[in-house]
Order: structure tokens, then C-alpha cells, then sequence
């Protein structure tokens, strides 16, 4: 029996050597299936870390492009016309093909300039391309100068305009040497320049800046960033602080410069230089229906076509091409008529009191008014008075239309009172009405003087100005008591669409740096 079981063993370990090979072959055989596979994939895995790579180097060579332009624009604020007037000075060949991305070996940029939209919305349009080892990715900008629409409330000095003086015992020719000076200056304001408090009751729906530093009392409401240029603190009190700042602490921002003059808006309106707009002399109402505007215009002789048949009555226009209406002062060589005491549109109205603007029949003073259906700039030589709602056709936040309001001297709205301060009914046009809560969508700019209630310490309360826009002045406005018992209080909200456009023509501050405002990847790299 032990010689049997010894006989059969061997035969037995002969069978286990033959399945340890088979699985010793095996496992071999799975071990280079799985280091092939392993090599494949971080081949695969090397190329496509090396391909994201180049991706994410090609949109920063993209975005070094558009850096390159806004450096090369803010350096000559005239940069935007190249290359449409042929070769750039600076002999830039990144208009035509791609050229280095300074620093590196392998990054390129390239990059195309739209302008075509520059004059009626204040926009240029800059695609970026940029390429790193055969990949590309590209983008579309839209830039915008660093401009008074940034902001929906905006102001040189927070004191009253030397335009509406006398007051504390200062004369108007006082008031312009020792008024027209910030609160930190050396010397500083004297201190009988009348102080415009932001107040409770005042509410700021939108981004606030001034170059001053801005008094407190009470507790308004700034419902969107706050800045200032005022070294040191940036606002102070008046009584006691319940200031309201929602996003946060008012920081400090840079200064904007506010230009000399709105000439420039004359001379898109100057047909015979040109312009394609309405030119009208002298004091000058227009209510706005729709896509057209009634315009009186007492001593206009000749305007633009399109513009009405002067000398003339009560005319309607449609809203000129370009969407710029100038009101001039009437030229010292023209003579004057039917004035009636005033300026020949029925101001000073009900005897009221003069309200800030002297309703000189030579003025180039507008009154304006209405709805409109489209897109328009007003702009004056002297004074321009709101004397009842001026609104947009179309409120949505998506509105096409577009209101701009620009006086060399002072925005106001009407607000006339009699010699005793008692309250008078708004106007010639509103016999019968008080102006209760003014509704305003326009951007208003004020380019020496401000936007203000005039007589805003008499008659009686009015509710709330509401401008659904921007204002920017160079002296604050004041438009009414603190208290609520004369005059208005302010709801102001921004209009979110001035981030990337502007009334026609609308006036930039002096060097206002150019700045990206719309950015976005085109998808597949080919942009619309």
C-alpha cells in the first residue's frame, strides 16, 4: 500500500508544476495588459494636461491683447482711430497679425477694433485672439472711458453753486472765489458757503462718489458703493450719524475732472459745420411725444433740416438723426422780439419769483418735458429747467431709449414760489397742478453750476424727486429742507444700463481713463 501511495505521488506533483505555470503565464499576461494600459492613459492624460495648458495660455495671450490696447488707448486718447486712418504712429502690428506676448516664447496675440458705435453710445468693441502651440481662444470686450455715468450721483464740491447766490452775506462774485473750493483745500471753503446735508429721508440707489468730502444727517440710505477723494475722512456729521451704507464703508477712489464747457454737443447739432442734429436759439421748449417733440422756439431763424421752418410757431419734429438738440444763447448781433417782459415762452410764470434763472429773452435757457420714444440728448448754453416729468416710452430695464440732459449752468426743476414763498402751480403748460414727485429718467449733467430745486426752503412739501438715471454736477444741489416741510426729498436709482452706454454725445470727464466694462469668451473661438 506505501509502495502505491509512493508510486502515485510524483504523477501528482508533475500536475501542480503544470498549474502554477499556467497561472504564473496568466498573471504575466494581465501585468502587461495593465502596464500598456497604464502607459496609454498618462500618455493620453500627459497630451491633454499639456493641450489645457496651452488652452488656459492662449485665453491669457487673449487677454494680454486687450491689455496691449488699453495701455496703448489711455496713452493717446485719440488711439481708437487706428487703424481705420491707415498705420498707427506707434507702427502697431497687432491690428494685422499676431505678434508676442512680451516675455514669453511661444504666446501670441492678435486682436480687430470696432469704433463704429463710438459716437452714439460711448463704446469701443476690441476682439482678442490668442494663440500658444496651434491653440486658440478669443474674446470680446467692450470698453468704456472711465466716465460721470459710473455713477448715479456725482460731485465736485458739496456746497451750493456760487450761480444761486447771494446767501450768508455773500455776493455771487464772493461766493465764486471762496465757494468753489473743497472742504479740505488750503485755504478751505469759507465758511458761509452754504452746506448741503445728505439727510433721513434721502435714499442713494446706485454708486455714489464725490471729490469733496460729504456731510451726514441724520440717516440716508446708500444703497450702492460709496466713494470720495477727500484725504482723511470721507464724510462728517452734522448733528448726529445714522448713516446707512449697505455695501459697506464708503473707500476712497480717484478724482474725475469735470470738462470746461459742452461745446462739443453744439457741434454735432451745427448743421453747418456738419452736424446732423437741431440747433435752436434762444429760450427754447420742447415736449417730447413719442418719436418726435413739439418745439417752441421764439428767437430761432434757422435751424438744421428736419429741425422745423423758423422763424416760427409751436412746430413738430421728429428727434433729429443723431439724437443731439442744442439750445444756443441768441448771437450779440441778432435783435430780439415778443419777449413780453420775459422770455417770450411765458417765464417768469404768475409772477413768481425768479428762481435762480434770470429768464433772459437771449438766454440759451430749455424747457423740457414729455415721453420719449428713442434716443436724445438736450443740452444748453446756459440754464435747463425740467418744468414737468420727462420719462422714457419704454421703462424695462432692456429700454432702447435713452435721455440726456446736459446745462452749461444749472439743471433745475421748475419749482416757482411768489414773492412771499407761497407755493405757485407749475407753469405756463400746468396751470392748474403742483409738480408732485417729479419723475426723471434722463442722465443729467450740470457742467459748471448743479442740479437743484429752486427756492427749495419755500412753499410746500412735494414728495420725492425720483431720477431713474445719473446725475453728475460740479457744486451740489440742494431740494428742499431736511426736515420734509418744503421742497423734496430724493429717490435716486441708477440706471444699470449706463454701464455700457451713453446718451448721444453725452460729455466725458477730462482724461478719463478707458476701462473694460463687458467681457466674455467666444465660444468655439469664433466670435458673432
Amino acid at each position: 500500500m506505501r509502495s502505491l501511495l509512493r508510486a502515485l505521488r510524483p504523477s501528482r506533483l508533475h500536475g501542480e508544476e503544470g498549474y502554477a505555470l499556467l497561472l504564473t503565464v496568466g498573471m504575466a499576461s494581465i501585468l502587461a495588459i495593465l502596464v500598456t494600459t497604464v502607459t496609454a492613459v498618462t500618455i493620453r492624460e500627459t497630451r491633454q494636461s499639456t493641450d489645457d495648458r496651452d488652452r488656459q495660455a492662449a485665453l491669457a495671450a487673449a487677454d494680454a491683447g486687450v491689455d496691449d490696447y488699453l495701455y496703448r488707448l489711455n496713452r493717446n486718447q485719440d488711439y481708437w482711430q487706428w487703424p481705420d486712418a491707415g498705420t498707427p504712429p506707434d507702427g502697431n502690428l497687432a491690428f494685422s497679425q499676431f505678434v508676442d506676448v512680451p516675455g514669453t516664447g511661444n504666446a501670441e496675440f492678435t486682436y480687430a477694433v470696432d469704433v463704429s458705435a463710438l459716437p452714439t453710445t460711448g463704446n469701443i468693441y476690441l476682439t482678442s485672439t490668442g494663440r500658444v502651440n496651434g491653440e486658440t481662444r478669443t474674446v470680446n470686450t467692450q470698453l468704456r472711458r472711465q466716465n460721470f455715468l459710473n455713477y448715479l450721483y456725482f460731485t465736485e464740491y458739496e456746497t451750493l453753486s456760487p450761480l444761486v447766490y447771494p446767501y450768508n452775506g455773500l455776493t455771487q462774485a464772493e461766493a465764486e472765489v471762496v465757494c468753489r473750493r473743497h472742504v479740505y483745500d488750503s485755504p478751505a471753503r469759507d465758511s458761509r458757503c452754504i452746506q448741503i446735508n445728505w439727510a433721513t429721508g434721502d435714499v442713494v440707489n446706485g454708486p455714489f462718489h464725490t471729490n469733496d468730502r460729504f456731510v451726514v444727517y441724520g440717516r440716508p440710505e446708500f444703497r450702492g458703493p460709496a466713494t470720495g477723494s477727500s484725504p482723511g475722512n470721507l464724510y462728517s456729521v452734522n448733528s448726529f450719524d445714522g448713516a446707512v451704507f449697505q455695501p459697506g464703508y464708503p473707500r476712497r477712489a480717484d478724482r474725475l475732472t469735470m470738462p470746461p464747457s459742452n461745446q462739443s454737443i453744439r457741434r454735432e447739432a451745427d448743421h453747418t459745420i456738419g452736424g446732423d442734429g437741431c440747433l435752436y436759439t434762444g429760450p427754447t421748449e420742447i415736449e417730447f411725444v413719442g418719436t418726435q417733440m413739439w418745439v417752441t422756439s421764439p428767437q430761432t431763424r434757422s435751424s438744421g433740416a428736419g429741425c422745423g421752418s423758423w422763424p416760427g410757431g409751436r412746430q413738430r419734429v421728429n428727434l433729429p438723426s443723431n439724437g443731439v438738440v442744442y439750445v444756443q444763447n441768441v448771437p450779440a448781433s441778432q435783435a430780439v422780439s415778443g419777449c413780453g417782459g420775459g422770455n417770450g415762452l411765458g417765464y417768469p410764470y404768475n409772477s413768481a419769483r425768479q428762481d435762480h434763472i434770470a429768464y433772459d429773452c437771449r438766454a440759451g435757457d430749455a424747457f423740457v418735458e414729455g415721453e420719449v420714444n428713442g434716443r436724445v440728448t438736450v443740452a444748453s448754453e446756459n440754464n435747463l429747467a425740467i418744468i414737468w416729468h420727462i420719462t422714457r416710452a419704454d421703462r424695462s430695464a432692456t429700454s432702447d431709449d435713452i435721455i440726456g440732459l446736459v446745462a452749461q449752468n444749472l439743471v433745475q426743476i421748475y419749482h416757482p414760489v411768489s414773492s412771499t414763498g407761497s407755493q405757485r402751480t407749475a407753469g405756463p403748460n400746468h396751470p392748474t397742478q403742483y409738480f408732485y414727485n417729479p419723475q426723471i429718467d434722463a442722465a443729467i449733467l450740470s457742467v459748471t453750476g448743479s442740479f437743484l430745486v429752486p427756492n427749495w426752503n419755500q412753499g410746500i412739501p412735494l414728495g420725492d424727486i425720483s431720477v431713474n438715471g445719473a446725475i453728475a454736477q460740479v457744486f451740489r444741489g440742494p431740494v428742499g429742507l431736511v426736515d420734509g416741510s418744503r421742497g423734496y426729498f430724493k429717490d435716486y436709482v441708477y440706471d444699470q444700463r449706463f454701464t455700457y452706454q451713453s446718451p448721444p454725445h453725452f460729455i466725458d470727464p477730462v482724461e478719463g481713463q478707458w476701462e473694460v466694462s463687458v467681457y466674455s469668451e467666444c465660444p468655439g473661438g469664433t466670435c458673432a
